[in-house]
């Protein structure tokens, strides 16, 4: 009878040494199974940190001088904090549609003046 027949078979018909053979084959399958997770994991693990961890590569002694060329070339910081820079502040450019030259502002003011009989200055002259 193979294993499906013994599944199948009414737990009446099965003997306890059918059974307990039963548990000894499922007891052996579980700690294949937990064997192999174990190996699984390891091999996952050993990725991980091959991919991720630490590399194997070394700092030179006799290279470590050269990270700080751009500092030994600039000079100290104390010599950079006794010369006082100068920024210039940029110039603030107007919005040339709120900007009117001479000529517009005067024909505006003449619009306003013939339009409503009194003149309102214009609000934002522009100063060229």
């Amino acid at each position: 009878m193979g294993l499906r027949g013994e599944y199948f078979m009414m737990s009446s018909e099965r003997t306890v040494e059918q059974w307990a053979a039963e548990v000894a084959r499922l007891e052996r399958q579980i700690a294949e199974l937990q064997q192999r997770v174990q190996w699984y994991e390891e091999q996952f693990r050993l990725a991980k940190h091959r991919q991720f961890g630490a590399s194997q590569e070394r700092s030179d002694a006799h290279q470590l001088h050269l990270f700080n060329e751009a500092e030994t070339l600039a000079g100290s910081p104390m010599d950079a904090a006794k010369k006082p820079s100068r920024i210039r502040a940029r110039k603030r450019r107007r919005d040339s549609a709120n900007c009117l030259s001479s000529s517009a502002r005067r024909a505006h003011y003449l619009h306003l003046q013939r339009v409503t009989g009194s003149v309102t200055p214009v609000t934002a002259p522009c100063m060229r």
